[in-house]
């Protein structure tokens, strides 16, 4: 009886530890993705290198998000067009705090059929502010880019590249 007895107690601490682990592995998700848009200008093409989207969630660290890494013509998502830039799993219920977009340096605008630099810092970043609670289901973010705002002429008549944008 006592053999018995040691059986199933073993028999139960195991099934418990699988069990407990198997818990322990599984994580609900929301699938986050950040999508683009874009307000008109005046020129033929402005066209944009994004490197990396990132996610805040905790305050105190970024997650990388599958990111498009190409180049994007804003003037292509105008009047409630978008395209998809990254997407990735966050866990489920958690506040997505704020978006990270970093850019490339090989930006241009295109102007009478001519292509000119867009100059800008190495790497441009713009941090965007979302607050926004996630739930069990894919949450779109769009970011709607201002281009306006973004490209302005410099004193050596140079076209400068700084991001404007904010969440729609």
């Amino acid at each position: 009886m006592k053999q018995l007895l040691v059986k199933c107690f073993y028999c139960l601490l195991t099934i418990g530890l699988f069990a407990g682990c198997e818990k322990a592995a599984y994580e609900v998700v929301t699938h986050v993705n950040v999508k683009l848009t874009s307000s008109a200008f005046e020129a033929e093409q402005v066209n944009v290198t994004i490197n990396s989207v990132q996610a805040n969630y905790t305050d105190t660290s970024w997650v990388n998000l599958a990111t498009n890494n190409q180049s994007y013509n804003l003037l292509d998502y105008q009047n409630n067009i978008d395209t998809s830039i990254a997407r990735g799993p966050l866990p489920a219920t958690s506040i997505l705090k704020k978006i990270k977009i970093v850019f490339g340096v090989q930006n241009y605008i295109k102007l009478n059929g001519k292509l000119l630099p867009l100059v800008s810092s190495q790497n441009p970043v713009i941090i965007l502010e979302v607050n926004k609670k996630l739930n069990r289901n894919i949450e779109n973010v769009v970011v709607a880019f201002n281009p306006t705002l973004s490209i302005t002429i410099n004193e050596n008549g140079l076209y400068q590249f700084n991001p404007v944008a904010v969440i729609k």
